[in-house]
C-alpha cells in the first residue's frame, strides 16, 4: 500500500490540539488544496473524542448547525 502524503498544516494542527486545554480550530483555505484530506488524516491517528463538521455540506444560512 503506498504511503499518502501528509499536508505540511498536519504537524502544525496536532500540536495545537496537543496543547494544554485546545482550542476550536478552524481551517480555511482555497478549495482543493487537500484541507479535509490532512484533516482526515489527523483524525485518524488523533487518541481523543472529536467533532468534524464540514461548512461546505451547510444548507442553512443560520450558526444552529455549530451549535449543534
Amino acid at each position: 500500500m503506498a504511503k499518502l502524503y501528509e499536508r505540511s498544516f498536519v504537524a502544525q494542527l496536532e500540536q495545537r490540539l496537543s496543547a494544554g486545554q485546545p482550542l476550536i480550530q478552524v481551517l480555511v483555505g482555497p478549495r482543493q488544496v487537500g484541507k479535509t484530506t490532512g484533516v482526515k488524516q489527523l483524525l485518524a491517528r488523533y487518541p481523543y473524542a472529536t467533532h468534524y463538521a464540514n461548512a461546505d455540506d451547510i444548507l442553512t444560512t443560520d450558526r444552529t448547525w455549530l451549535l449543534e
